[in-house]
């Protein structure tokens, strides 16, 4: 679809759109979804307890993870949501970044404190 829209300066401009698809919808209203419970969790704990979600046991649910670690490292918990999670092996993988001790932390000159390795639960 397309369209002309003017702004409150008067002024012009065209706009194009187009269906972004099943996929992506679907992949969009996860990510909310996932978002609406990660801010539960951090107003149930105090902000004291990170929230990952895995959607499955494979490639897209390993990089939820990791993106998920590392956003969530500082936090003193961490939820592990496996609900409906479509299922495939238990990867070997999720399970060696969960059990990952920390074993130090970097100090930059500004900022805050980063773990070692990153990607430590």
């Amino acid at each position: 679809a397309a369209g002309t829209q003017r702004g409150s300066d008067g002024r012009e401009w065209s706009v194009r759109a187009r269906p972004a698809g099943l996929a992506r919808a679907r992949r969009a209203a996860y990510l909310d979804w996932v978002a609406c419970n990660c801010e539960r969790v951090y107003e149930l704990s105090g902000g004291a307890v990170g929230y990952v979600h895995m959607s499955d046991m494979e490639e897209t649910g390993f990089e939820d993870l990791c993106r998920g670690l590392l956003s969530e490292a500082g936090r003193n918990g961490l939820v592990v949501d496996l609900r409906g999670n479509v299922g495939g092996a238990v990867s070997d993988l999720a399970l060696q970044r969960l059990a990952a001790p920390r074993l130090g932390c970097g100090l930059p000159p500004r900022g805050a404190a980063e773990p070692w390795p990153g990607h430590a639960a």
